[in-house]
């Protein structure tokens, strides 16, 4: 319930050209990328979820451009 949540949150929010962070909790981080681009889309999430002490893991690749991310420890 909680990832489809999430996927939902990703679909309706929208981006420009750039990869960037869209969104960004404690323990979720949703990324717009330039392209079906998963690795810049890992990198910043990475990052992200290192400010918070937790490292990224894909959890949902909404679409080719949108991929939401779970911080875990």
């Amino acid at each position: 319930m909680l990832k489809l949540k999430y996927a939902v949150l990703a679909l309706i929010l929208s981006g420009c050209a750039t990869t960037h962070v869209l969104s960004a909790g404690e323990r979720t981080v949703v990324i717009q990328a330039a392209s079906d681009d998963e690795a810049s889309a890992t990198a910043l999430a990475v990052t992200e979820c290192n400010k918070r002490g937790f490292h990224a893991k894909l959890s949902i690749k909404a679409s080719p451009v949108k991929y939401v991310f779970d911080c875990i420890e």
